[in-house]
């Protein structure tokens, strides 16, 4: 199975306003020295585990770690709703969440919520 893998950090899908759907959203406990989680859009978790939950589950999953792509069994501790993120109108791939601190990528995006003027962070 293909997914996009992204990091995000402890609040990215609160931020996001995406649902929990099982499960539990990352915290700062998720560190590089603890054990290795994922959370998973509800696409995945249909199409690897149907009729089933996917927490506790384990996915192979490619971790960011020292400079190298490395494979590890991940623990799934969360489901989340899909994300549109390639198409408005309908799920193009299954996407696969890890703590930014358990697998730091080289490019970001950031997301930004505020409730004053968004002209004001830009510096």
């Amino acid at each position: 199975m293909i997914a996009d893998l992204r990091s995000a950090t402890p609040g990215y899908f609160q931020t996001m306003g995406t649902r929990l759907l099982a499960g539990r959203y990352f915290d700062n406990g998720d560190s590089p020295d603890s054990r290795k989680v994922a959370i998973v859009d509800e696409t995945l978790a249909n199409q690897a585990w149907p009729g089933q939950s996917a927490i506790g589950k384990k996915i192979y999953a490619q971790h960011y770690e020292d400079g190298h792509f490395v494979h590890r069994w991940t623990e799934v501790v969360g489901v989340v709703e899909h994300i549109k993120g390639h198409n408005l109108l309908k799920p193009i791939r299954t996407q696969i969440y890890m703590p930014f601190a358990q697998c730091a990528r080289w490019h970001n995006s950031y997301v930004v919520k505020s409730d004053g003027d968004l002209s004001s962070l830009v510096p």
